[in-house]
């Protein structure tokens, strides 16, 4: 999957992981959010997206 999105009006392109790529990302985290690579400023960074409502822990009890 393919997105764009604008950082201080600068469009940035984010291409989604793959599930091999997520070496790291705990098992709740890989199923609460989508996770896209992208650069900005020629600085590599990863991207996090909720799938659903995100509740903290705080919230939870």
């Amino acid at each position: 999957m393919y997105k764009e999105i604008v950082i201080m009006g600068t469009p940035v392109g984010l291409r989604e992981r793959s599930k091999a790529e997520l070496r790291g990302i705990t098992i709740g985290d890989s199923l609460a959010y989508r996770f896209f690579d992208g650069k900005f400023h020629g600085m590599p960074l990863l991207f996090a997206e909720a799938k659903g409502i995100v509740v903290s822990p705080s919230k939870s009890i």
